[in-house]
């Protein structure tokens, strides 16, 4: 007499074994059992590859497009997520720029112009101040010129940003 894996019975009559259910560890953990009349089948995952007894996590983050340019690709089980590098917004499969220099995002001292550039910004002091950008103090032109800042005639007077020559 032949017995069938499988199934179970008397023989007259035969039942099917549902192995996903007698046999918790039969599959994978990143696996999926699913049973059919005597005998079952394993399937990975999604982000999964493998033959269903053994899985092996799918590496999204090989492939260069898997997130923005700008953003960086965090391995996950079965799965990936993008998160925008520091001076970007977005869901990490699209970034853009924050522009900092249109809002209040940014440090520049008040008598500094701020640049964005991608991803980040800079700061330089205006006409008339120095500084890194971030702290801007008055020039004193009076005391850096001397004597060429005004007419022989006129006086220098030093003021926000510049100076005035006065008669």
């Amino acid at each position: 007499m032949q017995l069938y894996s499988g199934w179970h019975g008397n023989g007259t009559e035969c039942n099917d074994i549902n192995e996903c259910l007698t046999q918790s560890d039969i599959c994978d953990y990143y696996a999926e059992c699913t049973n059919s009349d005597g005998s079952f089948d394993c399937e990975c995952d999604p982000g999964f590859a493998g033959d269903g007894f053994t899985c092996q996590d799918l590496p999204e983050c090989d492939n260069p497009n898997t997130c923005d340019p700008q953003a960086r690709c965090t391995e996950l089980p079965g799965t990936f997520s993008c998160t925008c590098n520091t001076g970007w917004s977005g869901n990490g499969l699209q970034c853009r720029d924050l522009r900092e220099c249109e809002g209040s995002d940014h440090t520049c001292h008040e008598n500094a112009r701020c640049i964005d550039i991608p991803g980040s910004y800079s700061c330089t002091c205006q006409t008339g101040y120095t500084g890194d950008g971030l702290n801007c103090t008055d020039v004193d032109e009076c005391l850096v010129l001397g004597d060429f800042a005004c007419d022989s005639n006129a006086a220098c007077e030093n003021s926000n940003g510049g100076y005035d020559c006065n008669c």
